[in-house]
């Protein structure tokens, strides 16, 4: 069960007699179904998502356990399996590398395990790094406990990473104190914290930190003070100020007492950045603080006293905290000119402060200048200058703007990205301040107020955790101006800071492990494209600046149901400049667009420019009962606009209606996740959801919370998937999907697999831009340019398709996603010219790998591109032989036959059985076919020898033939093929090569005679032995037996120059005309059977025959491309039973040259033009059936077909929507209506007489089918 995305083992509980389980692979967290499993003795569970192993502590019986590259840190419920001993092979009898192992598995129980014998691979892990991460040079009164803890973490030697289980040892050396605990062990995240309740004594207390195999310990430092608290002004000019104020000494300690002697300041033009103290002086009434490089103005908040302050030509844009200071109106009031305020201190707070009666003086526009960031080091007290430091954060500087002009550029606008102040060589210019100054580090920086339009980002280091009250960095913007702080000095922090001051929220859409957003939390390095939308009229990613020429406004309509299971919710919006972008944001407590149950991005929408436009979103409910979100609005010149959309009432909204599900498995999948009530409100709670053995859709389209779906079975219509606008995870391969039109809206689709299905037509792709996982494997996809623009994809597989024209991938290949690497599976196509890519010249830091394994590449690809192109650093998979033989593969058309060999035998075992003999009772032979060849139609047991062509380059080609030619249904095992094969020669030929490949064994007849046999059961692409033949002037028959016991089913079957023999020059323009075309064929066709001399003799052998009218439709040339546009000439077309007998004497011709396969070709397109003269319904078969029946129907031009199936007594039993069908012949089980024999419940109905009515248009038919059982 490897490699299958498989979540839930829970079926798994009732095999109590497996012995041996694979489970490698997949999605698996809980491992709790195997722990009745107690027969087990081999079980592998690698590359899954499992953490706990408790489980498996009574599997004593277990000789040999895979658990490689989990999430495992804890391995002390495996000590008790003492078979896991050392059995002689290559692998360990327990491998638990690539795990997260704890310090207690990888010092306690894996060593116990050893003790006992047990045979242990592991990944050894060893601390290394012991870093501080903060509660240093903290102050505490006597007797007191400090603020915070001291917090310390450990990392590992291999990785650098955190190391859980690991005991820390904290010892005060030094002063009085007592410490929470003196040893701990390190969480999941390698952190351990320890609290110092300070003693009686005044003084320092020093605690040293160590931890196992760490040579070097870490010290913490605490001051014990009097009661007479004192106060921390950070900014060492603010403090000087105000001790200049206060006449005392600079030296001196400023105390809380000190701070309420104050009644006026004045610091103006003094650099000032940090207010942080300033709150004690709470009886100031006139405070000046002109001309600084303040930005925030909290601690002013406890200064309501104050009835005059001067804020003019500082960094400030939120005034928030300013509107308690209502004493204000008493004085002069507040100044607050020359600062960048934003639209909610000018249009919310400030009015506040005005209507309290305030005078507040601001500018209400304020010319703007360049946008530019600038990078700010801020160091912790008493660190010296790092050019270390300053030259990684000149690199990140250029790392994260080339990140965003990478990340524009992939959406399609262009490289824009935003620019950061500069030295004369181009390099970002640092700005250097250091944390918590004293009388002599002293800044006299002035080049901060040089510009309003500014981003500050400033790079904290080894501060006093109370200067930043986050964990790794915080940011915010209004679009004129912002700021980002970062702790983490790392790309993915830097970039998601500088992202949230560009404007951008959380987004924690398709948030899982790396796949996530920059947005988001952890590794992630890629935009979203509503981020990279917004970002495309932002001011700091335009150099042509714009004016704030109007507001956005938003009026906030009622929001109204959307059938089936969704909410609409509109917003009338407004924005003189023209609107860009709408987006809604909020808490997501059901998971619906997130893994995270916070504030984040839930949707985006572009918008057309209009100056006015009603935005709505539809969108699945968040909550089953109340929910509320927040629009955001940006126009085109970068002004934006918010509001609320107040409470959603989901119930009055949604009414619950019962839902029913016409597929008896889908229904049955349902119920097991949700319950047995399936009504439109029940599917709101499938988030993960899969199932098998699926036919029938309808009902999904409920689903709407959906995140992944996997789906199996023989899907044909995924219409119900359409409005599943929240799936990043859809699973469809291996059904029968043509049409996926219906995915065009799923535009958060992160993975998509439709691999080994029936698609051609990959259009609808080209908007899904979230893609970066698409297997689009074993379907007959020939045009890839939809894919040509550049997208997220990191992981596209193509193999198995008809591509030849790789060109339109190059786009896609040149502009790879940032820091990452694109995996590109071209194999088993028909590529023979790889030149195009020659244009591709990745980055070093990016990886591509290109597969093209199976490909016919011709000598100049392999001999001068491919190395040419492994020097630019793009890895290459290719298979070098297949050249050689390539033009010699025999394609068909076949002629078919297959045979049951006894349950279990077959393939090597069967090859020399002669199951031709034992499904005939003896009346034929393989001998007799061998030798005398078959002719299409005649039956053999169950079966009739089929004609049908198989692919040259796919493995699995006869399953795949056998399906198509309609022999078989999906997959069999233990059977045997023969293939049946006969071409004329005009001279002998001897010492022919012969090549073979095949899966499982094969045996190989030519004119009765076996040349070549295999009794092995193997797995081999393409040629893998080559042997020489004689080949005899006339006729030679070849027939090919391959024996298949399960898995893939496939041969390869070549002759030298088989594609060079040709034909006599043929005189194709039967009537003299000048041109070929449909009337010379008509004109053959009217002479078959004629002889003697006669135009129509295109061949010149003496007889009009099917060769020469195969001929004449292979030379009709471009203008007969469309076999459909002769409908419209005079010409009188021949009917469709004529054209198929055509094509069943055609399949048995010889193929001399490629005109004869373009005649036939050219022959199928014909009769798919022919479509019928009338819609007609026709009758079921089988009839009578027990349980299932197929029923046919012809329509003569396109229609939306529905079946309705009643009982006798006028009762609908079920009624079956097979959608929008195309003009056409539906007769095949591939293409005929399907009816199980179930009612709508999903029941067995009983025996007796049904009526089946078929609707097609305007058009209806109703005919009776009989069920005996």
């Amino acid at each position: 069960l490897g490699h299958r995305n498989i979540s839930d083992i829970s079926l798994l509980a009732e095999l109590k007699n497996l012995v041996s389980l694979d489970l490698r692979n997949n999605n698996i967290s809980d491992i709790s179904p195997l722990a009745e499993l107690i027969q087990l003795t081999s079980l592998v569970l690698q590359n899954n998502n499992i953490s706990d192993v408790s489980p498996l502590a009574e599997l004593t019986q277990l000789n040999s356990l895979n658990l490689q590259n989990n999430n495992i840190s804890d391995v002390s419920p495996l000590v008790g399996l003492i078979n896991l001993k050392p059995h002689g092979g290559f692998y360990s009898a327990l491998n638990i590398q690539s795990n997260p192992l704890n310090y207690a598995s990888i010092n306690t129980h894996i060593p116990a395990m050893q003790a006992k014998g047990i045979d242990v691979a592991f990944s050894e892990r060893v601390p290394e790094t012991l870093l501080q991460i903060f509660g240093d040079a903290q102050q505490g009164g006597v007797n007191l406990a400090l603020p915070l803890p001291f917090v310390v973490q450990v990392l590992d030697a291999w990785g650098d990473a955190p190391f859980e289980g690991v005991p820390v040892t904290f010892t005060i050396t030094a002063g009085d104190g007592e410490l929470s605990a003196t040893t701990v062990e390190t969480d999941i995240n390698g952190r351990a914290s320890v609290h110092l309740r300070m003693g009686a004594t005044l003084g320092t207390t020093t605690v040293r930190v160590t931890a196992p195999n760490i040579s070097e310990p870490l010290l913490f430092t605490a001051t014990t003070i009097p009661h007479s608290k004192q106060v921390i002004v950070r900014d060492g000019n603010l403090r000087a100020k105000i001790m200049e104020t206060l006449g005392k000494p600079f030296d001196e300690t400023l105390t809380i007492t000190d701070m309420l002697q104050l009644r006026t300041l004045t610091a103006d033009d003094i650099g000032i950045y940090d207010l942080t103290g300033l709150e004690y002086a709470t009886n100031l009434t006139s405070l000046s603080l002109q001309n600084n490089k303040i930005a925030n103005v909290l601690s002013l908040i406890t200064l309501t006293q104050l009835t005059t302050l001067d804020l003019r030509n500082n960094w400030i844009s939120d005034v928030s905290p300013l509107t308690s200071l209502v004493h204000l109106k008493n004085g002069q009031g507040l100044f607050l000119e020359g600062n960048r305020l934003n639209t909610a201190a000018i249009r919310t707070y400030i009015p506040l402060l005005q209507a309290a009666g305030v005078n507040v003086s601001f500018d209400s526009a304020v010319t703007e200048s360049a946008y530019i960031v600038r990078p700010i080091y801020l160091r912790g007290h008493g660190l010296r200058h790092d050019p270390e430091m300053t030259g990684k954060i000149k690199n990140l500087m250029r790392e994260v703007q080339q990140f965003y002009a990478d990340q524009m550029e992939i959406y399609g606008f262009g490289r824009k990205t935003f620019q950061f102040e500069t030295d004369a060589d181009g390099n970002a210019f640092v700005y250097h301040i250091n944390g918590r100054f004293t009388e002599n580090a002293v800044p006299e920086f002035n080049w901060f107020d040089s510009s309003k339009n500014i981003t500050r980002l400033v790079f904290v280091e080894d501060l006093n955790p109370n200067t930043v009250s986050y964990p790794c960095g915080a940011g915010h913007g209004d679009g004129h101006s912002g700021y980002a702080e970062v702790a983490c000095i790392s790309f993915i922090t830097v970039a998601h800071e500088l992202g949230h001051a560009f404007g951008l929220p959380h987004d924690f859409r398709h948030s899982v492990g790396t796949a996530g957003y920059i947005m988001s939390y952890g590794s992630q390095n890629m935009l979203s494209q509503c981020a990279a939308e917004w970002l495309d009229v932002h001011r700091y990613f335009n150099t042509e600046r714009t004016a704030a020429d109007g507001d956005v406004t938003i009026e906030v309509l009622p929001p109204l149901p959307h059938p089936p299971n969704a909410i609409r919710l509109r917003f009338n919006v407004t924005a003189p400049a023209g609107l860009h972008q709408a987006r809604i944001s909020g808490v997501d407590p059901s998971g619906t667009f997130s893994n995270r149950r916070e504030h984040g991005l839930l949707a985006c929408k572009f918008l057309n420019g209009n100056s006015s436009e009603t935005v709505d979103f539809v969108i699945p409910p968040l909550s089953p009962d109340t929910f509320g979100v927040v629009l955001t609005v940006i126009d085109k010149h970068g002004n934006t606009g918010s509001a609320g959309s107040g409470t959603v009432n989901v119930p009055s909204l949604l009414p619950e209606q019962p839902v029913s599900i016409p597929d008896p498995n889908l229904a049955a999948a349902i119920r097991k996740e949700i319950g047995e009530s399936i009504t439109t409100r029940t599917p709101f709670n499938l988030i993960e959801f899969s199932a098998v053995e699926i036919t029938d859709l309808t009902g999904m389209e409920y689903a709407s919370n959906l995140r992944s779906l996997n789906l199996s079975g023989s899907i044909s219509d995924i219409s119900p998937l359409s409005g599943l606008t929240q799936l990043h995870s859809l699973y469809l391969g291996g059904n029968n999907i043509s049409d996926i039109s219906p995915l065009s809206e799923l535009k958060n689709l992160r993975r998509l697999n439709l691999g080994g299905n029936n698609i051609s037509d990959i259009s609808p792709l080209a908007e899904l831009k979230e893609i970066w996982r698409l297997d689009l494997n074993d379907n007959n996809i020939s045009d890839v340019s939809p894919l040509a623009d550049p997208t997220q994809i990191r992981w596209l597989d193509l193999s198995n398709n008809n591509i030849w024209d790789v060109a339109p991938l190059v786009k896609l290949a040149s502009v790879m996603p940032f820091r990452n690497s694109l995996q590109l599976r071209l194999g088993r196509n028909n590529i023979s010219d790889i030149s195009p890519f020659l244009a591709l010249d990745p980055p070093e830091t990016t990886r591509l790998w290109l597969s093209l394994w199976g490909n016919p590449l011709n000598d100049p690809s392999r001999n001068r591109h491919i190395p040419a192109l492994q020097a630019k650093g793009i890895q290459f998979t290719f298979s070098p032989s297949i050249q050689a033989h390539a033009r010699s593969e025999i394609t068909g058309p076949w002629l078919w036959m297959i045979a049951p060999t006894i349950q279990f035998e077959g393939g090597a075992r069967s090859i020399d059985v002669d199951s031709l003999a034992a499904a005939s009772n003896g009346t034929v032979t393989e001998a007799d076919v061998a030798t005398h060849g078959a002719n299409a139609g005649d039956r053999l047991g169950n079966f009739v020898w089929t004609p049908g062509r198989i692919s040259a380059l796919q493995n699995n080609n006869i399953n795949d033939c056998l399906n198509r030619i309609g022999m078989i249904e999906s997959d069999v095992n233990d059977h045997s093929a023969y293939a049946l094969f006969s071409w004329v020669l005009e001279t002998d030929r001897t010492g022919v090569g012969m090549y073979v490949g095949c899966d499982d064994a094969i045996k190989i007849w030519l004119n009765g005679e076996v040349v070549y046999r295999t009794a092995v059961n193997r797995h081999l692409y393409n040629f893998g032995r080559g042997f020489r033949v004689n080949l005899k002037r006339g006729e030679n028959l070849l027939l090919v037996k391959v024996s298949q016991r399960e898995a893939d089913w496939s041969m390869f079957v070549g002759i030298d120059g088989f594609e060079d023999i040709q034909a006599p020059d043929v005189a194709a323009d039967v009537n003299g005309d000048g041109i070929v075309n449909v009337q010379d064929l008509v004109l053959v066709s009217s002479r078959l059977g004629q002889t003697g001399q006669t135009e129509a003799d295109v061949n010149g052998d003496g007889a009009v025959n099917i060769q020469d009218l195969v001929l004449v439709a292979g030379a009709l040339g471009d203008a007969a491309a469309a076999p459909s546009a002769f409908r419209a000439t005079a010409t009188a077309l021949p009917s469709r039973a004529t054209v198929e007998q055509w094509l069943t004497d055609a399949y048995r011709l010889p193929r001399l040259d490629a005109r004869l396969e373009r005649g036939i070709a050219w022959l199928e397109r014909l009769l798919a033009a022919l479509v019928p003269e009338e819609t007609a319904l026709l009758a079921n078969y089988p009839n009578p059936f027990n349980p299932e029946t197929w029923i046919p129907y012809e329509l003569a031009e396109p229609a939306e077909v529905a079946l309705r199936i009643y009982a006798v007594d006028g009762a609908l039993v079920r009624r079956l929507v097979l959608g929008h069908r195309a003009a056409g012949i539906y007769r095949s089980k591939s293409r005929a209506a399907y009816w199980d024999g179930r009612n709508i419940q999903g029941e067995k109905v009983a025996s007796g007489v049904y009526f089946y009515t078929f609707s097609a248009g305007d058009f209806e038919a109703t005919r009776k089918m009989l069920i005996r059982k």
